[in-house]
């Protein structure tokens, strides 16, 4: 089990407009093909972020079901219609300690 934490930089003028399409279209359309386990933005530090929380099985898994997820044409409208809004994208991949809280390891 692998997690990755991506934070995306918005410009700040379009923070509202990308959380509305997150959740009218890119949340139906990412629960169909991924486990997104948290969705935030940031209250204090880097300002204008959101940050996203997935769950995979695997590095191999998350490159399938990524590839699978930028096939279907509505993902591509989706990040069609987001990207524009990103100053800036950052994906950290992370592995859980088995004595992690609340953590299976697998």
């Amino acid at each position: 089990m692998i997690y990755e934490l991506r934070t995306y930089t918005v410009f700040p003028d379009k923070m509202q407009k990308l959380l509305n399409l997150w959740e009218t279209i890119g949340k139906p359309v990412i629960d169909r093909h991924m486990e997104c386990v948290l969705v935030t933005t940031s209250e204090s530090g880097a300002l204008n972020q959101i940050i996203h929380l997935y769950r995979w099985d695997s590095y191999q898994s998350r490159d399938e079901i990524r590839k699978n997820f930028y096939h279907d044409p509505d993902a591509q409208a989706y990040v069609k219609q987001v990207k524009p809004m990103y100053q800036r994208q950052e994906s950290i991949i992370l592995s859980p300690t088995a004595f992690s809280p609340n953590i299976t390891k697998e």
